[in-house]
């Protein structure tokens, strides 16, 4: 009988030491999230806390329980997490958020009214349907990647897929360069250049070399070798490195080793400079090469300029904020540009006085630029005094509100007119005249 009760005992002690040391070693992961209702395309905070060591999966389900959303997330030191993420398309009106890892998860339920299909004009966002995006643009992620279409990047569906490169099938990487995390090619059932940029987002790991010595970058492998992105935004904190591509390969995170004394330590490495294949003799292949150099401008992926092509307003004011090194700022953000991918940077020229709309509620970032709103950018940004400006035969045509800019940039020679002495203000800018008066302009 005394064995009975002794056994009981250590069992009880044993069931005991067991639950203390979950309570002790794995807290229990909590969640919240912002709304308990949204619609399609909202942005949803889910928050809470977990163990610091443990990273945090955020999941998304729908009625079949299939996973429509997935992210993760390494809390902080005092165990705090956050994840903000946008509404995906459902056919359900219910989805089950889930946070946590292993058997250790806490769950909310979000409530989405479905949509009476369509409507017209709108333009908002449009999740993608499993791997699959079409006109309206979403954003797709997998093993740990995510790739954001803006609406009208691509005129159909199509189907992307996102593969992680094994060892063998990574392509060399040069001495003096380290791969941090996972290579990944990313492609589509359809080889196409999309119309505007797509946002690529990888993870990486610091770990993996050290700060001090190495510099960062996202790359991809384009005419067998391994190309820098420009442009990138970086965040150290969360592990993620995004840039903006027209077409798919295979991305890479790399960290370079720097040049001792000749470079100064930073999150992202110098563009390095490229050969573009079709400016070869033209008549400003300096001034590219100089704006390139400057990291403010670069080629496309096929490794041409195209430099007979229109500018878009949107990638001229991107040019300018980084070619003149404006500190970035919070200024207005457009209606029409809230979701777009110069949102920062026409937000920032616009803090800065360089750009102000046709409107308060319109930029038109993907209007193709004339001479007279270049010439007054420009103006603006290089705060060119006022002055007497040169006598063109379409002077009359030039718009009151573009005059004292136009005579302020050509009195310093930084726009100039055409062989008959015209200056065309409706004209559309070619990308050759917006580098060239960029780098006149900054010189």
């Amino acid at each position: 009988m005394v064995k009975k009760r002794i056994a009981i005992i250590l069992a009880a002690l044993l069931i005991l030491s067991m639950l203390t040391g979950l309570a002790l070693g794995a807290p229990q992961v909590t969640l919240n999230i912002s709304k308990s209702s949204a619609a399609v395309g909202d942005s949803i905070t889910a928050s809470g806390s977990s163990n610091p060591d443990e990273w945090v999966s955020i999941k998304l389900l729908d009625s079949t329980k299939s996973i429509v959303f997935y992210d993760a997330v390494k809390p902080n030191l005092s165990g705090n997490y956050s994840c903000t993420f946008k509404v995906p398309q459902i056919s359900s009106g219910t989805l089950t958020v889930v946070a946590g890892y292993e058997s250790n998860v806490a769950t909310q339920l979000l409530a989405i009214p479905v949509s009476g299909g369509g409507g017209g004009g709108g333009g908002g966002f449009v999740s993608p349907t499993g791997n699959t995006v079409g006109s309206g643009g979403g954003t797709i992620e997998e093993a740990g990647v995510r790739v954001s279409f803006p609406a009208n990047a691509v005129s159909s569906d199509i189907k992307v897929s996102i593969n992680k490169l094994n060892a063998s099938s990574v392509p060399a990487i040069a001495s003096g360069f380290k791969l941090l995390g996972e290579a990944y090619e990313i492609s589509s059932d359809r080889n196409t250049t999309f119309a505007k940029p797509v946002t690529i987002t990888l993870p990486f790991d610091w770990n993996q070399a050290d700060k001090d010595k190495y510099g960062i970058g996202l790359y991809t492998w384009n005419n067998s070798q391994w190309v820098i992105l420009e442009q990138v935004k970086v965040d150290s904190t969360a592990g993620k490195i995004s840039g903006e591509v027209k077409h798919f390969s295979k991305f890479a995170v790399l960290a370079r080793e720097r040049e001792k004394e000749k470079e100064p330590a930073k999150d992202v490495i110098a563009p390095v400079k490229a050969t573009l294949k079709d400016i070869t003799g033209h008549w400003a292949e300096k001034p590219i090469y100089e704006l390139v150099a400057l990291g403010a401008v670069s080629g496309y992926p096929d490794g041409s300029f195209k430099p007979d092509s229109s500018i878009m307003r949107a990638e001229f004011a991107t040019i300018l904020i980084q070619a003149f090194k404006l500190e970035a700022r919070s200024g207005q953000t457009f209606a029409d540009t809230a979701q777009h991918w110069a949102k920062d940077s026409i937000s920032t020229a616009a803090a800065h006085g360089i750009v102000s709309g046709y409107s308060a509620d319109s930029f038109g970032p993907d209007d193709l630029i004339t001479r007279e709103q270049m010439a007054v950018m420009i103006s603006k940004a290089a705060n060119l005094p006022a002055a007497q400006g040169k006598s063109f035969s379409d002077s009359a045509q030039i718009a009151d509100w573009a005059q004292a800019a136009v005579a302020a940039a050509s009195s310093k020679n930084i726009i100039s007119g055409y062989p008959d002495n015209s200056f065309r203000p409706k004209a559309n800018a070619k990308r050759t005249e917006a580098v060239s008066v960029i780098i006149k302009a900054i010189n």
